[in-house]
This record gives structure tokens, C-alpha cells and sequence, in this order.
């Protein structure tokens, strides 16, 4: 069976064959001063390719994918809302004050 360049780029899901470098990183949600600071770190980036004769890089995204999926990314854990410490003292001056009310209290921004 022979598999034409398109039907490869649909196999993989991606929209293109190789994304320049910010292309990927926005691609795959990554921000971009994080990718630099592996690069300059000395990470060798897998899919990461030289366009010879320019002063740039592609990043082919299967292998990149691969990079992330395996290396980077940790899962997630979600703890909730946050939550935090109400002064009684201040929402019972509020209340004697009667500045809850809405229309109520000085508008110093005025």
C-alpha cells in the first residue's frame, strides 16, 4: 500500500508536517521560555532539526510528542478551592457600619 505524505499527516493527527519551534510550543501547550531554558540548559531535544543554511529549527511532532509524553509531564493534581481565613472582626464592623448595603459608603474613588 503506498501512503501518500498526507495520509501519514492524518494518521498522526497533527496539522503539519514540522512546526517551527514557537508553532510547537504553542501546539503542545507548552510555554516558550520554558523550551528555551531546556535548550540552553543543554536538554537535547528529540525531533528538534537545524534548517540547514538558516539560522533556525524545526520540530517534527511525533518525536517531540514522544520527548513530552515520557520525560516532561507529570500528572496533575487538582486540591480545590483555596481557602481563606475571614476576619470576623472585619465583617461585623462591616455589618454595624451598614457598608454591606449595597449603595451604601463612601465612594473615595469618586
Amino acid at each position: 500500500m503506498i501512503h501518500m505524505e498526507g495520509d501519514l499527516q492524518n494518521k498522526n493527527n497533527y496539522p503539519q508536517k514540522y512546526f517551527l519551534e514557537g508553532e510547537a510550543c504553542k501546539y503542545f501547550g507548552l510555554k516558550f521560555r520554558t523550551y528555551r531554558r531546556w535548550i540552553d540548559g543543554g536538554e537535547t531535544i528529540p525531533g528538534r532539526l537545524k534548517v540547514k543554511g538558516s539560522n533556525y529549527y524545526v520540530i517534527e511532532p511525533v518525536a517531540f510528542h514522544k520527548y513530552l509524553i515520557n520525560h516532561k509531564l507529570e500528572e496533575g493534581k487538582y486540591d480545590g478551592p483555596k481557602k481563606t481565613a475571614i476576619n470576623k472582626r472585619t465583617v461585623n464592623e462591616t455589618k454595624t457600619n451598614r457598608l454591606h448595603q449595597e449603595g451604601i459608603g463612601s465612594a473615595s474613588h469618586y
